[in-house]
């Protein structure tokens, strides 16, 4: 049995929540440092896919999740132009049968709330709001544990420190000597709205996206079917840092007014935005140093273009926990996780990246894209994404 180890979390984020209630069992504590003075709704809705439930399941919290989401049956593409449906991808019981589990969506601040319940509930967890870890120091020749730094100041050893301080982690800048996020030159503006408001003409049991030259538009249901999350991305050279600013209702209906009429009632619907300048950063060499490691956006900041954000930190939590169960060398235990995540994340960037690019083709490529799609029928399109969904399945359901 290991010994009684100590596990700092920077971040309070779904990745270092998840992180957290993985690794904190017997013999090994947790505590999340938050720099919010509480946990606030950061973002809307996120498609929690088949590989992020499997760890939810595996947490016990798949039938809380259940309650509160969506399963949408399926994901219908149009072209924005005109609304004409490009391609349509079966969901529903028929992503379940192909990848072992259920794709769902949610409100991200119900998923959280049911993260900070857990990880209340845990006698080995903790969680501390407005502290902020904004540094490191390793420990000497005779100490292998890490002090964390809160305001500057030394705050505390630990048996090892997880970034899961997004974005602009100040664990990663002491890792890797990079420069600022990269800018993407699309902005993402975000509304909800309720259930009796959408459009008639849109389904609310699928998942809407809607593609066109710079811009692309995506809809579907949270809070079990009470809300529409609705996201509107384009082209803009804005780039302000920040998750929420508040955004102008007519910047978002003129963007789309060469749209079909249906694709302008969708974003006349909202009569509240907030937008936020989408980057990323290259993917990292290495994610850590001694007893210091990274996950979620910390370790790999990703474009939404394949909604895998939210999945990519909630896998990372379980990986790490797998890493750290019983594990006498914490240090090790971090090389052994970043060594099962870092070619899987770095392949999710570059995916996005591309299907950025891919989402806001315009002409001729634009209509090859769609024709390309329109024809290769749902099974060849749910196979497109077998690497990605199938994480984590047992072979024995293969």
């Amino acid at each position: 049995m290991a010994a009684d180890r100590h596990i700092a979390i920077a971040g309070g984020g779904i990745a270092g929540l998840i992180s957290a209630l993985s690794v904190a069992g017997p013999g090994m504590r947790v505590t999340v440092f938050e720099q919010a003075g509480r946990l606030e709704e950061v973002g809307a809705g996120l498609q929690v896919s088949p590989n992020a439930w499997r760890v939810l399941e595996a947490l016990g919290l798949a039938e809380t999740v259940l309650r509160l989401s969506v399963a949408p049956a399926a994901i219908r593409m149009r072209r924005g132009s005109d609304g004409r449906t490009i391609a349509r991808m079966p969901l529903g019981g028929q992503a379940e049968r192909r990848w072992g589990a259920p794709y769902r969506v949610i409100h991200r601040a119900d998923l959280q709330d049911t993260l900070v319940a857990a990880l209340e509930a845990n006698p080995n967890a903790g969680l501390r709001l407005g502290t902020r870890i904004d540094g490191f120091r390793l420990g000497g020749v005779l100490d292998d544990g890490v002090q964390i730094s809160v305001d500057g100041d030394l705050a505390g050893r630990f048996d090892g420190l997880v970034g899961a301080d997004g974005l602009w982690s100040s664990i990663r800048a002491q890792i890797a000597d990079e420069g600022d996020p990269v800018y993407s030159g699309k902005v993402a503006w975000r509304a909800t709205i309720a259930a009796d408001q959408v459009p008639h003409g849109i389904d609310p049991d699928e998942t809407g996206l809607w593609l066109g030259r710079d811009a692309h538009l995506v809809h579907y249901g949270v809070r079990a079917g009470e809300e529409v999350n609705v996201v509107a991305i384009f082209a803009d050279h804005w780039s302000e840092p920040g998750w929420s600013a508040p955004g102008r209702r007519g910047d978002v209906i003129a963007r789309y007014a060469d749209w079909s009429p249906l694709a302008q009632a969708v974003v006349a619907a909202p009569k509240r935005w907030v937008k936020w300048a989408l980057a990323d950063r290259p993917p990292l060499s290495r994610w850590g140093v001694g007893p210091v490691t990274l996950a979620g956006d910390a370790a790999h900041p990703m474009l939404p273009f394949l909604a895998q954000g939210a999945a990519m930190g909630i896998e990372d939590g379980h990986v790490l926990g797998q890493a750290l169960a019983g594990a006498d060398d914490v240090e090790a235990a971090f090389r052994r996780y970043e060594n099962r995540r870092m070619a899987r994340t770095a392949r999710v960037q570059r995916g996005a990246r591309a299907n950025g690019d891919i989402y806001h083709l315009g002409g001729i490529a634009g209509r090859a894209r769609d024709a390309a799609m329109g024809v290769m029928g749902p099974d060849r399109l749910l196979a497109r994404f077998d690497w990605l969904y199938g994480w984590g399945r047992p072979a024995a359901e293969d």
